[in-house]
C-alpha cells in the first residue's frame, strides 16, 4: 500500500473534472476522518428527500354519514424513480359532534382511488349518555411511508367518515388543513 500526500489536488487545466478510483472499486474513509462539502454533493443515493409538495385547504366540509366522503385535502406528486417512498404528513382540524350517545370521526388516506391506511372505526370522537349535546374539536394527524412504484403523477387525498352517528367535520370553522408529500430516494 501506498501513501500519497498532497495539500491539494486539482484537475488539469484542460479538464474540470478529478475521477477518485475507478467503477466497482470501493473509496474508504478510516474513522475519525471528516468530508467536509463547501459545494453541491449530487450522485448520493439513500434517504435524501428529493422533492417535496405542499398543500392546504380551508372550507369547512362535513358529513353525518358512515360512508366516506371527501375532506378536500389532496396533493398530487411525480415520483423521479419507481423506487422512491412518498412520505405524507397530513394535518387536519377535526370534529365530531352529536345530541346523545356516541360521535366518532375516521380517516382513511388514499393513494389514487384505493385506500392505503385507515384510522379505524372509533379513532377519534366520545360519548356522552342521554339528550345532552356533544361538540369535540382537535387536530388529527395523519402519517404514512407509502411505496407507489410508480413514476406517474399519484394523488393523494384524506377521506372521512361519522361511525358513531351525528356529524363529523374536517376544516371546521374553515381552519387550514395541511398535507405535504416528500419524495424519499432509494
Amino acid at each position: 500500500m501506498s501513501t500519497l500526500e498532497v495539500n491539494s489536488i486539482q484537475p488539469l487545466s484542460s479538464g474540470s473534472t478529478i475521477t477518485l478510483g475507478a467503477s466497482g472499486k470501493t473509496l474508504s474513509i478510516p474513522s475519525g476522518c471528516t468530508i467536509t462539502n463547501s459545494g453541491t454533493a449530487t450522485g448520493f443515493g439513500g434517504g435524501k428527500i428529493g422533492q417535496v409538495v405542499n398543500a392546504t385547504y380551508a372550507t369547512s366540509t362535513s358529513n353525518g354519514s358512515t360512508s366516506h366522503a371527501d375532506s378536500g385535502l389532496t396533493a398530487s406528486i411525480t415520483p423521479s424513480a419507481s423506487d422512491s417512498k412518498i412520505f405524507i404528513l397530513s394535518m387536519l382540524s377535526c370534529g365530531v359532534s352529536r345530541n346523545n350517545a356516541e360521535s366518532y370521526l375516521n380517516l382513511d388516506l388514499v393513494r389514487d382511488s384505493t385506500i392505503i391506511y385507515t384510522q379505524g372505526s372509533q379513532n377519534f370522537g366520545g360519548y356522552i349518555g342521554g339528550s345532552n349535546a356533544y361538540q369535540h374539536y382537535a387536530i388529527q394527524t395523519v402519517s404514512y411511508l407509502d411505496s407507489p412504484s410508480t413514476t406517474s403523477s399519484t394523488a393523494y387525498k384524506i377521506t372521512f367518515a361519522n361511525s358513531g352517528g351525528g356529524t363529523a367535520y374536517t376544516q371546521y370553522q374553515n381552519t387550514t388543513s395541511t398535507m405535504i408529500l416528500m419524495e424519499v430516494l432509494a
